[in-house]
């Protein structure tokens, strides 16, 4: 039975093309939306081609509503994974709202077993790496900052 340290195990192997999704996210999203909109989406919105598609709908001068909606559709690919990754969670409804946010495609894809259930323990000890790099976006607006400020961002002294 796979314990959740084999499920952080297999989520290193995501950690670099995630954090290589992550920085073009922060670099696009930041004059689109500003620095630190860029990071709260960052840390609000789980899936990554939300984001892009969020931003991307900005960018061509869509409105909020739009943004929302592109992302909201891309999302919506989580209600068959959530179902059919239910049974493995446990605990009351609360603890399973918890565990389910856990959820992503590299995730789900990891805890298949291959005959239509699940593993828990590799599905949240994969989202514990991703956890850790939840701050990519925010690194990548900071290291755009630090080459080429923002007046409104930074205070500079005479």
């Amino acid at each position: 039975m796979p314990r959740m340290r084999d499920g952080i195990k297999a989520g290193l192997v995501f950690a670099l093309p995630t954090f290589a999704l992550g920085v073009p996210f922060g670099i696009l999203a930041e004059p689109v939306m500003g620095a630190w909109a860029a990071v709260a989406m960052s840390i609000l919105v789980f899936g990554g081609a939300a984001q892009f598609a969020s931003v991307s709908a900005l960018a061509v001068g869509g409105s909020a509503l739009s943004a929302v909606s592109a992302g909201l559709l891309i999302n919506m690919r989580f209600l068959p994974m959530g179902l059919a990754v239910a049974p493995a969670l446990k605990g009351g409804r609360l603890r399973r709202a918890l565990e389910a946010q856990t959820m992503v495609d590299a995730s789900w894809a990891l805890a298949s077993r291959g005959d239509g259930t699940f593993s828990r323990e590799l599905m949240i000890g994969e989202a514990q790496v991703r956890l850790v790099q939840r701050d990519r976006p925010a690194l990548a607006v900071a290291v755009r900052l630090a080459h080429h400020p923002d007046d409104r961002l930074v205070v500079r002294r005479p």
